[in-house]
């Protein structure tokens, strides 16, 4: 795996907006008209919920996934929560798995019980920690004995609070079947929390726990639907980390700038309307104007989708880059310029690191 590896979330359901979203293909297989053969991204992550529900056989060649192409398959546990029979023992994280290595895919997490949630009770909290270190115990003894197509197999960690993280990431390091661990995103109380200094600081010093006990195994971080959190990702030195906002921004028309920033180019009043499109990637010359993109419909859905991957593709980029060629640091101090936000978290990350 590349250093700091972004995963683009996919539902993989029949429908055509679905079918317009395919961004590991070539561009022109998806859209004909347009004349461009790039392709977005060859990382792809998928709810093994979500996937099994649609496609019980053959996901890569239903979805014309590439064999070369990086599928991540979480187990849907965060998914699965909601349904009213939901039940997560050792036999349904047993099928889970099973579904994950038919279906080729490169990582597996295993099932998991979600449990930083405000409306349940303590006791409750306990009980489902408990639950998902047997489920992780079991599922990664039983695992090696099937690990034929090379799967890597994630634990998720979690916790309440940075005590409760750190006990769990100390059980789990132990468990010598895993190959990596992944580490879901603080439940916020609303979408605008997850950009505020506190919740950023918040999620700075659970990440430091966890990569302080698991030194040498990768972490993925679940659900990042924001871009100062992408920054303090890189400098915290995790792996890899996924996100669905490119899609859920769509839905509103919402169309990010070069530098993640988010403007609208839909009917509705807002104060960063946007007339003009600012971006040439392949998508937006094909749209040409905004206009096209702005009308109801999954096509321009698509297309705005395309395009916010895009962005989002192109700062992981420069990141990995700043890895490569050590100038990680000067890039961490110009993204505080545009997102102050992250700031007081950077200054609590050098403090760990004695800068």
């Amino acid at each position: 795996m590349e250093k700091f590896d972004f995963f683009p979330g996919y539902t993989p359901t029949t429908s055509e907006r679905s079918r317009l979203i395919r961004f590991w293909k070539p561009l022109n297989k998806i859209f004909p008209d347009i004349n461009s053969k790039k392709v977005i991204s060859n990382e792809i992550i998928i709810s093994s919920y979500y996937a099994s529900k649609y496609h019980q056989h053959e996901l890569r060649k239903n979805l014309e996934i590439f064999e070369n192409a990086n599928l991540f398959l979480d187990s849907g546990g965060f998914q699965l929560i909601n349904e009213e029979k939901f039940n997560p023992n050792i036999e349904t994280a047993e099928n889970i798995l099973d579904y994950q290595i038919k279906m080729n895919c490169n990582i597996g997490a295993i099932l998991d019980y979600p449990v930083d949630i405000e409306t349940i009770t303590l006791p409750e909290k306990i009980r489902r920690m408990k639950i998902n270190l047997e489920l992780i115990k079991a599922i990664a003894k039983r695992y090696p004995e099937e690990r034929k197509n090379k799967m890597l197999l994630y634990g998720v960690i979690h916790g309440w609070d940075i005590s409760s993280i750190k006990n769990f990431t100390v059980k789990l390091k132990t468990i010598s079947q895993l190959d990596g661990f992944a580490y879901g995103t603080p439940k916020p109380k609303s979408f605008s929390e997850m950009s505020t200094k506190k919740y950023l600081l918040k999620l700075s010093q659970n990440i430091w726990q966890i990569k302080s006990e698991i030194t040498n195994k990768p972490l993925h971080v679940f659900g990042i639907s924001n871009f100062p959190a992408v920054f303090i990702l890189a400098y915290l030195g995790i792996e890899s980390f996924d996100s669905y906002s490119f899609l859920h921004a769509a839905k509103y028309r919402e169309y990010f700038l070069p530098w993640g920033m988010r403007s609208t180019i839909s009917r509705g009043q807002n104060k960063k309307k946007l007339n003009y499109l600012s971006c040439s990637c392949p998508i937006c010359e094909y749209a040409e104007n905004v206009d096209k993109m702005k009308k109801d419909g999954m096509k321009e859905g698509a297309l705005v989708a395309l395009h916010n991957l895009i962005v989002q593709k192109n700062i992981v980029n420069i990141i990995k880059s700043a890895f490569e060629e050590n100038w990680i640091n000067e890039l961490i101090k110009d993204a505080m310029k545009i997102y102050p936000e992250i700031t007081e978290a950077i200054l609590w990350i050098n403090k760990r690191k004695g800068i």
